[in-house]
């Protein structure tokens, strides 16, 4: 393939970024797919990883419903040492055919990436993008996932909301969990702009082990004699509370249009949700981290593990954006530099 080519319709131009490994540049090419390339940024960027299985298919197909005028997609696919140059260029531009069977309307980037598969995407995606997007084999347990272990830690470190996509792309019947957290609100929003373009039905559950609760409870021998009458009191509020919550999170995902049903579920969070998600009411689950900061906002909670251990449809986890009560993670941009003719 020349400096610049034309494949159906498309411009590609290849340009080096970053450093070599073993003397092969790291590779980003550029096109548009329907549209004129648009240099300022007006709309979300989405990262999506491809090994160029059919898995990585279907999450092009998903990423191509999210999309919204002015958006951008960037598709990567790390190599690792046993692979060549032609393979990992063959499996993007793959990529761009999947896309083109889907639709227009779409800003497309490709890299090309050498190196340690986890720490290059973890590090590509903090290259100022909104989503990242990769596709799961649907098979149980993390270790299956698309990269295997990869994934793992992926979805442990990266500090931006991730969507593991499985089975299907359709993510129209939307499960949202909602819990005891500072980011509720935030990542609510979050979900509101990704899933905007969509409008999906969606059902949002307030999950609580039990009302009112434990940590109230706990102290309720020191605050009262009459421990039934403050029981029930606390019940109501707590209930007060939960009902305000779901109702805000009704208005906000009500803006985007589609359906949107409320409902409470008390119990052992984690079994409860589990106990949700094989109903085959819905095809994605929506789900937060806590919004810790500091090195502890990579120990996810166990609802969040269940749910990528075991679940059989997509998921979507929110990660709220930091405050600046951390000092931000240092990453060095890659320096394109256009490869002479």
């Amino acid at each position: 393939m020349g400096d610049t080519a034309t494949r159906i319709g498309i411009t590609i131009k290849k340009v080096e970024t970053g450093p070599t490994q073993k003397g092969r540049p790291n590779r980003a090419t550029s096109s548009a797919i329907g549209v004129d390339r648009v240099e300022r940024r007006v709309g979300m960027r989405f990262l999506l990883c491809t090994d160029g299985s059919q898995y990585s298919n279907i999450a092009l197909k998903a990423a191509h419903h999210l999309l919204k005028p002015g958006d951008s997609l960037t598709i990567l696919h790390v190599m690792d040492k046993e692979e060549n140059l032609e393979e990992g260029e063959k499996i993007l531009e793959e990529a761009k055919k999947v896309l083109e069977t889907v639709g227009n309307n779409i800003s497309v980037d490709t890299k090309l990436l050498f190196g340690d598969p986890a720490h290059t995407i973890v590090g590509e995606a903090g290259m100022d993008y909104d989503l990242l997007i990769m596709g799961s084999h649907g098979l149980k347990g993390l270790t299956q996932l698309l990269f295997g272990d990869v994934a793992v830690k992926v979805a442990t470190h990266v500090e931006i909301p991730t969507l593991i996509v499985k089975h299907t792309d359709r993510l129209d019947r939307v499960l949202l969990c909602l819990g005891e957290s500072k980011a509720t609100e935030e990542n609510l929003r979050i979900a509101k702009k990704i899933l905007g373009h969509i409008q999906p039905e969606t059902t949002v559950v307030y999950h609580t082990e039990e009302t009112p609760p434990p940590k109230l409870r706990d102290y309720l021998d020191y605050l009262t004699p009459d421990r039934v009458d403050m029981e029930e009191k606390l019940r109501e509020i707590h209930h007060h509370t939960v009902e305000t919550h779901l109702q805000r999170a009704k208005n906000i995902l009500g803006e985007i249009g589609g359906e949107v049903q409320t409902r409470i579920v008390e119990g052992e969070p984690t079994t409860k949700i589990t106990e949700e998600i094989k109903s085959g009411k819905y095809n994605l689950i929506v789900v937060g981290t806590h919004g810790i900061l500091g090195w502890k906002r990579y120990l996810i909670g166990k609802l969040v593990w269940k749910i990528l251990k075991t679940a059989d449809i997509s998921i979507l986890l929110l990660r709220p954006k930091r405050k600046g009560l951390e000092k931000p993670r240092t990453v060095q941009k890659p320096v394109h530099i256009p490869i002479a003719a």
